[in-house]
């Protein structure tokens, strides 16, 4: 009986030794650096740093645009420039597109994109080829006609969308909080009960086994002394 009481004892203690260490396994994997909680946490850096500045967001292009109309002998230099950032915005629009955008945040993404096309299609298709031919009018037209008002397109849409991307990362910062502070509870009624099994486990072996061994060796040690009127319990 004691054997069977000793192994049933040790199978509950190491069940829960067990459960203990998945869930620090599964919290630890979960907030850990590299898991799942910072890879979220790094995309929305990842998103603002895209939108403020460039390459997402056409202000660099815009000042180029704008500083090729103030000083034309910039063109030249501001016509390498736009095509760079232009190539850039398509590697970044491309990556966005595919990127694990949280749904949340999804339409806005979309459409602050959206309104950089908008910028990019007016400028290669009027702007520049107006620079190109030094056509001081047609810059000016399209300058104030087409690329000033997708620039504040796209700045109103990038100051909602830092708006909720802020939103939404305040949210995900709450939500790993009360998961930590749960599974920090959780650890608490684990370890507790942990202690109350090996504190109940002590006594039953402290009582079914040593205590019966003291008492046959207290016994014993009597009987050795020529004391042959000891009783033995159980016997």
């Amino acid at each position: 009986m004691i054997r069977e009481r000793t192994a049933i004892g040790a199978k509950i203690v190491l069940g829960m030794i067990i459960i203990a260490i998945a869930l620090a396994a599964c919290a630890v994997g979960y907030i850990r650096f590299g898991g799942p909680l910072h890879r979220q946490n790094l995309l929305q850096d990842e998103l603002l740093a895209d939108i403020l500045p460039p390459p997402a967001f056409v202000v660099e292009p815009y000042l180029h645009a704008t500083w090729a109309i103030a000083d034309p002998a910039h063109a030249e230099e501001a016509a390498v420039a736009l095509a760079e950032e232009h190539a850039l915005f398509e590697q970044r629009k491309q990556y966005w597109a595919n990127a694990p955008v949280p749904e949340e945040l999804r339409k806005e993404v979309d459409s602050t994109i959206a309104t950089a096309d908008d910028f990019w299609a007016a400028l290669d298709s009027r702007f520049l080829p107006a620079m190109k031919a030094g056509d001081m009018a047609t810059m000016h037209q399209v300058h104030a006609q087409d690329l000033t008002p997708a620039y504040r397109k796209q700045h109103d849409a990038v100051t909602h969308l830092v708006a909720e991307s802020g939103k939404y990362r305040d949210g995900l910062m709450e939500f790993a909080q009360t998961l930590v502070l749960s599974l920090l509870g959780l650890f608490s009624i684990v370890a507790l009960a942990l202690l109350a099994i090996v504190h109940r486990a002590g006594r039953l072996i402290r009582n079914t086994v040593v205590g019966p061994l003291v008492q046959t060796a207290q016994t014993m040690e009597r009987m050795a002394e020529g004391d042959y009127a000891v009783s033995i319990e159980g016997a």
